[in-house]
């Protein structure tokens, strides 16, 4: 008997190929970190610096330098002590390029400040707007000029108040127990503080006692003295 023709048998589906894997979505940019969240402030002090171009370059990597402008904005009482000082200002000018060069700063004083090559290192006692003299040291590279918008606050062009911000040159003025009194008393403080230069008299003497009851006071005397 002839063979039929055997018929083919159907097509099977062609099973789809799985789709390429997605590619991996690009990094997302770090972006500037916050500034770290700060406790209810009564006043926000910037310290003096070795380095005020570099100091103000970290506070704007960690997000700070924008943080300090809002408060400074919001009524809050900034002040800065000499770099502090300078941060405050509106330009650094650095021609003999002794802190890499010209810097902005945060511009919340209408000052700005010049580098020289001398750095002045003295004791000094100044007369203060508010009444009454100041005493501190000087330890700064250059000199800081105002605008008239600015009021000053110690004489000498060593301290400049504008609104709730200020910047004073003298290190130590806080050690002053009339201009102390007063900067507390300005931030809602009603006590009334003790004499700064009796307590740290007392503890000079508190530390001398210690070093006789212990014997070593022979011990001391011998050493060398530094020249």
């Amino acid at each position: 008997r002839p063979l039929r023709h055997a018929r083919s048998p159907p097509h099977a589906p062609r099973a789809t190929p799985p789709p390429p894997p997605a590619p991996p979505h690009p990094p997302h940019p770090t972006p500037p970190p916050d500034a770290p969240r700060m406790k209810p402030l009564a006043a926000l002090i910037l310290p003096g610096s070795k380095h005020t171009v570099g100091s103000l370059d970290w506070l704007r990597s960690q997000g700070l330098a924008k943080r300090i402008v809002e408060l400074a904005t919001s009524g809050l009482p900034v002040y800065g002590v000499c770099g502090g000082l300078q941060m405050l200002g509106r330009t650094i000018h650095d021609p003999a390029g002794i802190e890499g060069g010209d810097a902005q700063g945060l511009g919340l004083l209408e000052v700005e400040t010049t580098f020289g090559s001398e750095k002045t290192t003295r004791q000094t006692t100044v007369a203060c707007a508010e009444g009454g003299n100041v005493t501190g040291y000087e330890i700064h590279l250059g000199q800081t000029s105002a605008s008239p918008r600015v009021k000053p606050h110690l004489d000498g062009g060593l301290g400049f108040r504008q609104g709730n911000v200020t910047g004073v040159y003298l290190h130590g003025i806080f050690a002053n127990d009339g201009y102390r009194q007063r900067f507390l008393a300005d931030l809602g403080w009603h006590g009334v503080i003790g004499d700064w230069q009796a307590r740290v008299r007392a503890e000079f003497d508190r530390v001398a006692d210690l070093v006789d009851s212990s014997g070593w006071a022979e011990d001391l005397a011998i050493l060398p003295t530094a020249r």
